[in-house]
């Protein structure tokens, strides 16, 4: 795996290309489609203060549409089944 290098202000994040929900290998440009793009992090599904952050998340959903702008979370989690 590459490393990343630091992450400053000013940085260009690189066009990580990672698994979706589905397995599918995708990158972060490919995601975006030229709109912007909102990327979070989290640990994993199984602490609840991650639960409780997605879910206040997706309550912002519907402003992040009307802004054309895809929300991309990168976990530890393995794809659901």
């Amino acid at each position: 795996m590459e490393s990343i290098p630091d992450l400053v202000p000013g940085t260009k994040i690189p066009d990580l290309e990672l698994p979706d929900h589905t397995g599918r290998e995708r990158s972060l440009t490919e995601v975006a489609a030229g709109n912007p793009l909102a990327l979070f992090t989290a640990r994993g599904w199984w602490c609840p203060k991650e639960q409780r952050y997605m879910r206040e998340l997706v309550k912002l959903q519907n402003e992040f549409e009307v802004a054309y702008t895809q929300i991309v979370v990168v976990t530890i989690d393995d794809p659901p089944d």
